[in-house]
């Protein structure tokens, strides 16, 4: 199905300084991005608080992590097949039609509204930890002076 005043994806490579190749993204950052969005602060502490359910906590943690490696892998041969801006949005309306597009919208943005919320609440769950070595009954340790220093930069 094709939608009317689509752009073709395309599979030519944008010229030398054209505004397109000034959009395009370095390996580096790609990744970053993925990392950032893929390994959030609940995901990453989510074992901590968990080790006191013992190895079936850390393998639904493991089997989970391999979930989302396929469906990344998935998304990428979707995305490179097809480039598009709004391609979680666009691929499912062009497989699909609209009624999953548009359950699909509605996930994600119910997704992005409480991500930042549970991101900041697993990162102050963690961090309110108290971490041996930092601190002692007279107040910072040697360690522990350098550590707010560098998480403020």
């Amino acid at each position: 199905m094709a939608i009317p005043g689509a752009r073709d994806g395309g599979s030519r490579p944008a010229a030398p300084g054209s505004e397109d190749e000034a959009r395009r993204l370095s390996v580096h950052e790609l990744v970053g991005l993925a990392v950032g969005c893929m390994i959030g602060s609940g995901w990453l502490f989510a074992s901590l608080d968990e080790r006191r359910r013992g190895f079936a906590a850390l393998w639904t943690w493991g089997l989970c992590g391999a979930l989302m490696a396929v469906l990344a892998a998935v998304m990428v041969e979707l995305g490179t097949a097809r480039p598009k801006t709004g391609g979680l949005i666009f691929l499912p309306l062009q497989s699909s039609g609209p009624l999953v597009a548009t359950v699909m919208a509605a996930g994600l943005w119910i997704f992005y509204l409480t991500n930042g919320v549970s991101e900041s609440i697993a990162m102050t769950k963690v961090f309110s930890i108290p971490w041996p070595g930092l601190r002692d009954a007279a107040g910072l340790t040697g360690w522990g002076w350098p550590a707010p220093r560098g998480a403020s930069r």
